[in-house]
């Protein structure tokens, strides 16, 4: 017996060691796996972010070869939260076990910030792979590999088309939200580049019944609803109140009546009393005041004078209740005819609707006759936009799209309530009697119970994306359109021949980004001539800037010594970003390089940066000329022939008053307007394709003296057309090239992601923005885990309330260096 329990110990003993062995094993394990666990953490979240970047915004990646997320997700508002959501999905799908909570997004690097820097960085990028790749595109469009790009342009051709008569239910919008809600949209405005709208006194909503705030009134945008909040009206408050006030008259002119009546009864005792007295005039003599006769004359004076007193009463609230009925009946008579101009302008969309449905439904057909012509992402942006297109004509069901039918139902039925209850009938001025006074009051109550069933169903519009422009800027644009344009289109005239054969296109400048240094809209001066033009010119140019570009600040000298101070490698990238607008941007040259842009002279945008096309042109051409000013002058006033015919020419002219100095001064004066007509012809057979040499020479300087008086369009295109190629000559884009080169990198980043903004929301969607996109993220998470190797021993060593373990993790993400 003692044997047998010697072994039983042994055995136990021996099962106690295994235990602790496994016990070391287990918590060994769980000790390596919770020191992997950060390292795979942090691996899962990067993987997440990754992830998310992979989604990158593609129409901006086809066509401009800039990677971005686009935060939007197809709004126009950045949704941080539905990125954190993919962030952590992506993670936890790449986690191995763990989970993921609390993961947000700490950091975001959106493409317009830094000046535009992130944008210059994968511009220049785009553009060393362009170069390297070259060579094979040229022989991929050799071999037709790009075919499918003719498609395209037949596809777009027909979508443009299709929106343009679409576009027509905007313009029914905007008059319904004249009618409706007094916001009164200028749509020239809109097309020339300006959001401008005016609150109007008339309006169905300023019929308000019930509660005015922002939300019962459907006005989701502040500054519009603190500008028309003060303008709307309670029709059944106010006709109550006239009501009561009515009740009012009434009774102060039953007040009246009774004693008019008292008073005529007076009046008739008196007469009767009268008559039968034999001799009036000798009783009162004899009696005076005491006679009966004269105590009734004395009441029924006193009565008239009370009587005159409850009329005053009655002519004051006759005026008042006067005065609020016309303007209640001005109130429900205008809201009558807005309805009714509601009601058709609601039928006349929906005729226009019916008739578009059908096109969009052919257009949905011809699309699907690109499948597998076509790659996929191509054909899943065309069908964002067909989706578009079928939300407007009310082929599917949107929730922001107007509802022309429920309106015209509306209105309609509005209209009825207002004749059915006769409201203009009853909002006039009964007689003076207190009976027809009391009945108005009665029909007045019952007019404000039953104005409470007037609707405003489907009365309601998307205002958040709408601006007003200011006073001062309604002022800037009205000196732009009264003296800007005209005076390009003198220039351009003289330049180019004709100016009305240019394109017409604006720009809209109501969402454009806004990036740090990006320089407003400017004119040609690069010297002390282009700051004095440049305040024509440009929007932006001012005294002070001509000044300081008298001083050598800003001018051409300038601008190359500071892009030579930054090294061979700034000028690197900066010729390579230079190249990348040359080859991404269309040009008066070469309107049509890009299809679908708003502007077509689009580098003289980013020249320029004002948001006509032809205003553009006309200051990159001053701009241009000023560079053909320096060789013309350096030739004028160094060459014999040309100096003396300009001192014969002062001598003719002031000669005579023998100072020489006049003399002097009117000589550099002719040479001056010499050289300067000279730069003028010189730009005019540029800009025509002419070759001109760089350095103007005997052969090149065409302008006679006698001609300098009589110059004209005529002139300059007789003259520009006698050009020959001889000498080494740049053409237009390249001089476009050199203006390119010396400006602003913020700038130029500024203005080319303008562009490319409203290119992408006029071909693809029209709710991208540019400023959602950015080129990295930076996130943080907590991963978890449960215990696993040591979950046997949790009721004998671990404490219940421990059921695993976390670990706070980041990561980083980006398209492009961000630091």
């Amino acid at each position: 017996m003692r044997e047998k329990r010697i072994q039983g110990s042994v055995t136990v003993y021996l099962a106690l060691v295994f235990l602790l062995i496994v016990s070391m094993v287990f918590v060994s394990l769980e000790a390596s796996r919770a020191a992997v666990m950060r390292g795979c953490a942090k691996a899962a979240l990067q993987s997440g972010i990754e992830s998310v970047l992979a989604d990158y915004y593609r129409p901006l990646f086809d066509r401009y070869k800039i990677f971005a997320l686009d935060l939007g997700y197809g709004n126009n508002t950045a949704d941080i939260a539905e990125a954190e959501k993919r962030i952590s999905r992506f993670a936890a799908a790449n986690a191995d076990g763990y989970s993921f909570s609390d993961c947000r997004v700490t950091k975001t690097y959106p493409l317009i910030s830094d000046g535009g820097s992130y944008f210059i960085r994968e511009a220049v990028d785009a553009e060393e792979i362009t170069l390297a790749e070259g060579a094979l595109e040229s022989l991929a469009e050799k071999l037709g590999i790009l075919t499918g790009q003719s498609e395209v342009s037949r596809i777009l051709a027909r979508r443009t088309a299709l929106e343009a008569e679409i576009a027509e239910l905007d313009v029914y919008t905007s008059d319904l939200m004249r009618s409706i809600d007094g916001v009164d949209v200028d749509v020239n405005s809109i097309l020339g580049g300006k959001n401008v709208y005016r609150i109007r006194d008339s309006f169905v909503k300023r019929f308000m019944i019930g509660n005015t705030d922002s939300y019962s009134v459907g006005i989701n945008n502040p500054s519009i609803y603190s500008t028309i909040r003060d303008k709307y009206s309670n029709p059944v408050e106010r006709t109550l109140l006239l009501s009561v006030q009515m009740e009012e008259y009434a009774r102060l002119t039953a007040e009246a009546e009774a004693l008019l009546e008292q008073i005529n009864i007076l009046s008739e005792e008196m007469s009767i009393l009268s008559a039968g007295m034999t001799d009036i005039s000798s009783e009162v003599g004899t009696a005076g005041n005491n006679s009966p006769l004269a105590a009734l004359q004395n009441e029924i004076e006193a009565l008239y004078k009370r009587y005159d007193d409850q009329m005053l009463r009655v002519n004051r609230k006759a005026a008042q209740c006067r005065k609020e009925i016309n303007a209640l009946n001005r109130l429900y008579s205008e809201t009558e005819e807005e309805l009714k101009n509601v009601r058709k302008i609601s039928e006349a969309a929906q005729f226009l609707q019916d008739e578009l449905k059908p096109k969009v439904e052919a257009f949905e057909s011809f699309l699907e006759s690109f499948s597998g012509i076509l790659d996929e992402d191509t054909l899943l942006q065309l069908g964002s936009s067909l989706g578009n297109m079928k939300e407007y004509v009310g082929l599917t069901e949107a929730e922001d799209s107007c509802d022309f039918r429920m309106l015209e139902e509306t209105s309609h039925a509005d209209i009825l309530l207002l004749n059915g209850n006769r409201a203009t009938e009853i909002l006039s001025m009964p007689a003076q009697e207190s009976e027809a006074i009391a009945k108005k009051a009665r029909e007045l109550t019952v007019l404000a119970e039953r104005m409470n069933d007037f609707s405003y169903d489907g009365m309601k519009f998307d205002y958040s994306v709408t601006g007003a422009v200011s006073e001062k800027e309604s002022a800037i644009d009205t000196i732009t359109e009264l003296l800007l344009e005209p005076v390009s289109d003198s220039w351009l005239d003289l330049v180019m021949g004709d100016s009305e054969t240019l394109s017409k296109a604006k720009l809209s400048d109501l969402i454009l980004p806004v990036i740090e240094g990006k320089e407003k809209a400017e004119g040609a001066g690069m010297s002390a001539i282009g700051g004095i033009v440049g305040g024509i010119i440009g929007q932006g140019a001012d005294k002070e800037e001509a000044m300081s570009l008298a001083a050598g600040e800003g001018s051409v000298f300038s601008a190359i010594c500071e892009i030579l101070g930054n090294g061979f490698g700034k000028l690197y990238e900066k010729a390579l970003f230079t190249m990348y607008l040359h080859d991404r941007f269309n040009s008066f040259r070469t309107p049509d390089r890009l299809q679908g842009s708003v502007l077509k002279y689009e580098q003289e945008y980013l020249l320029c940066g004002n948001m006509s096309d032809k205003v553009n042109l006309a200051g990159s051409l001053v701009q241009v000329m000023l560079i053909r000013l320096v060789p013309s002058m350096v030739f004028a006033f160094t060459d014999s022939t040309v100096t003396s015919q300009a001192a014969a020419a002062a001598q003719a002219v002031v000669g005579f008053l023998c100072f020489p100095f006049l003399t002097l001064l009117v000589k550099i004066l002719i040479l001056f307007v010499w050289a300067l007509e000279q730069a003028v012809v010189e730009t005019g057979a540029i800009v025509r394709g002419k070759d001109v040499p760089v350095l103007t020479n005997q052969s090149s300087f065409c302008l006679k003296i006698g001609e300098l008086v009589g110059f004209s369009s005529s002139k300059v295109a007789e003259k520009a057309e006698s050009f020959i190629k001889k000498e080494p000559c740049l053409d237009y884009e390249e001089y476009l090239f050199i203006l390119l080169m010396i400006r602003k990198n913020a700038t130029m980043a500024g203005r080319s992601l303008d562009l490319i903004q409203e290119n992408l929301r006029t071909l693809y969607e029209e709710n991208f923005l540019i400023s959602n996109c950015v080129v990295g993220i930076e996130a943080e998470g907590t991963a978890e885990a449960d215990l696993k190797f040591i979950s046997v021993f949790k009721n004998i060593s671990v404490p219940e309330n421990i059921s695993g373990y976390s670990v706070k993790v980041s990561g980083e993400g980006s398209y492009c260096i961000v630091r």
